[in-house]
């Protein structure tokens, strides 16, 4: 399973840091879509407010993963069903299917309980 990941932005006005975040939180602070802050940072952009000190100017700063649990469970789901579909036309390789759920389901069983605990200290 591949862990998914968005780009963060930052804006600067001219020379100046403006604000930073991914497009979504930056696209909702600043009144524009997500999609408009993503073409903030391309070259062609750039290349349209070079010269103005005014202009705000998105650039790619970095990435940060998305939270790892809602995919382990979409992932545990696809998994399921493909156990369910497996049983139904009666083949054999549900075992692994059904292997493979319950170490998703242990991992998240396991990271609750941990986070549970840390909340206790």
């Amino acid at each position: 399973m591949k862990v998914k990941t968005k780009k963060i932005y930052a804006f600067y006005k001219g020379d100046c840091f403006a604000d930073v975040g991914d497009a979504e939180e930056l696209a909702s602070r600043w009144n524009i879509t997500a999609d408009t802050v993503k073409w903030m940072a391309t070259p062609a952009a750039k290349s349209r407010a070079a010269g103005s000190s005014n202009a705000v100017t998105g650039h790619v700063i970095g990435y940060e993963p998305e939270p790892l649990i809602p995919q382990l469970r979409a992932e545990l789901n696809r998994t399921v069903d493909r156990s369910e579909k497996l049983i139904a036309m009666g083949g054999t390789d549900a075992y692994g299917e059904l292997c493979v759920a319950k170490r998703i389901l242990t991992f998240l069983d396991d990271y609750e309980k941990a986070v549970k605990a840390w909340e206790e200290i």
